[in-house]
């Protein structure tokens, strides 16, 4: 697949028609390891709110990668810059279009998984390479 843009042919893995599954970061929260997922702790038989969690029982974690949605995106949009060539697929939420780099898209919810398992494991060792 190539897209002509200013007398080039740029390759793309995807085109505008395919049904992609797309990944990104997403915000996880947990049960408060501290207060149980109550939101209270007992001191001394008085309850009060678990200083860990603010009495909400639950914590935030860290961003992780996982696969949001699985559109068909609306446009492809190349970027260059300095001679880097960056490969978007536009996708459409409600009035909004949103970028998404060709290499957060996936031709099939499998590939998706791994890529965003892999991803997690590198930056869970502090290794943020996204090569393949």
């Amino acid at each position: 697949m190539s897209v002509g843009i200013g007398g080039m042919e740029i390759k793309t893995k995807y085109n505008e028609n395919d049904l992609l599954y797309i990944i990104e970061k997403e915000k996880y929260e947990t049960k408060c390891i501290y207060c149980n997922g109550t939101g209270k702790v007992k001191i001394k038989d008085k309850k009060f709110d678990c200083p860990n969690c603010n009495g909400k029982g639950k914590t935030e974690e860290e961003l992780k990668w996982d696969v949001i949605d699985c559109k068909v995106p609306e446009k492809i949009y190349i970027e260059i810059e300095d001679g880097i060539v960056e490969v978007y697929y536009v996708f459409r939420w409600g009035d909004c279009p949103e970028y998404i780099k060709e290499e957060d898209c996936f031709s099939n919810r499998g590939e998706a998984f791994k890529e965003c398992k892999r991803r997690n494991r590198n930056e869970s060792r502090g290794t943020n390479k996204v090569d393949r």
